[in-house]
């Protein structure tokens, strides 16, 4: 099973017609003395819950959020994340090491 990058804040939705759970966002603090630096994730992953279970990157987002709330949309079959704070450029880390 592939690990994912340690984070926090990030939110997930269980899919029901895939049958997966729909993991986004969230924060990681990085500190290199003297400073500390928060770093926004924008990346999404989908964890397959047949056997075995297993991580897959999906499509990011464009802004990296963190301390969001989020559902799952079955009419429109969409993940819908709403409030919380998101950043763009800088501070931002594309997603996961392979």
């Amino acid at each position: 099973m592939r690990l994912l990058f340690p984070t926090g804040s990030g939110t997930a939705i269980y899919d029901s017609r895939r049958h997966r759970v729909v993991r986004f966002g969230g924060a990681y603090v990085d500190c290199t003395f003297p400073l500390c630096t928060d770093h926004y994730r924008a990346d999404t992953y989908a964890l397959d819950l047949t056997d075995p279970p297993q991580w897959e990157p999906l499509t990011s987002c464009p802004y990296a959020m963190a301390g969001h709330s989020a559902i799952y949309d079955a009419h429109e079959d969409r993940m819908v994340a709403f409030g919380g704070s998101f950043r763009t450029g800088l501070n931002t880390h594309p997603g996961a090491p392979p």
